[in-house]
């Protein structure tokens, strides 16, 4: 849809990927800045399962880096 192809404009990525890519943002403020617990980080986040939360926010890192 059109918010769909907006995004792909504005930011070069997918709805999907775009949708990850803050979810995981804010994971990462949650982490570095409030200092809360990856557990409780996971829930408030909305990721079902820690170990794809944590292979994902791995590669978010590597990424924000690159």
């Amino acid at each position: 849809g059109t918010a769909a192809r907006q995004i792909k404009t504005l930011y070069g990525m997918s709805m999907r990927s775009y949708q990850m890519w803050t979810r995981l943002s804010k994971a990462h403020q949650l982490i570095s800045n409030e200092k809360m617990p990856i557990p409780k980080v996971i829930e408030k986040v909305g990721y079902l399962n820690a170990n794809s939360f944590r292979k994902r926010y791995r590669k978010f890192l590597v990424d924000q880096k690159g």
